[in-house]
């Protein structure tokens, strides 16, 4: 018999993850090409650290876990070890349909060019969020980054097409378009 979402135990199910060594503090690079990452648990990718582009793929239909919560299509933050924050480069690729973020970044440098990020879904647990594009500075280290939108286009999100908070910004040939409204978490 299949295991139905709500008999799960486990609480994630990461699609790909890259996190700066405990002891040594090196931070790798992560470089994903022509390639799908689809129905995962929490995360479809997530550094910690890390320097990643991601080129021509798709990233799409990540859930959230059993708690209703995330469900993000790309996350990357600074890493504890060593205060690193690497960056992101994601270029001619597609996030779509994945719930309470579609990318969200913590105190990192960020190109996203010739990409698309739409549909993202509200959390599950709350019906908050579903914003597109997220950036924000990491304040214990004064870490900001910057964001960089390029002939991106971000649309049918919710709340917020492209979030901000102390980050940089700089939007070129781009189009936001039909963000949708935040539900009334109060019914």
């Amino acid at each position: 018999m299949p295991v139905t979402r709500s008999e799960r135990e486990d609480t994630q199910g990461w699609g790909v993850s890259g996190e700066c060594h405990s002891t040594s503090g090196h931070c790798g690079t992560l470089d994903i090409a022509q390639s799908r990452i689809t129905n995962n648990i929490e995360f479809g990718v997530f550094t910690s650290g890390y320097s990643v582009t991601v080129t021509a793929s798709l990233v799409d239909h990540n859930q959230p876990t059993v708690a209703g919560t995330y469900g993000l299509g790309i996350s990357g933050n600074c890493s504890s070890v060593g205060h690193t924050c690497g960056t992101y480069e994601i270029r001619s690729s597609l996030v779509t349909d994945n719930h309470g973020a579609g990318t969200v970044f913590m105190g990192m440098d960020i190109t996203l060019a010739d990409a698309v990020v739409r549909r993202t879904r509200p959390q599950v647990s709350d019906g908050m969020a579903g914003r597109g594009v997220e950036a924000i500075c990491v304040d214990t280290w004064s870490a900001c980054g910057s964001l960089t939108l390029q002939n991106t286009v971000v649309s049918e999100n919710h709340h917020i097409g492209v979030l901000t908070d102390g980050v940089p910004l700089l939007v070129d040939g781009s189009l936001v378009e039909s963000t949708r409204e935040q539900a009334d978490p109060s019914g």
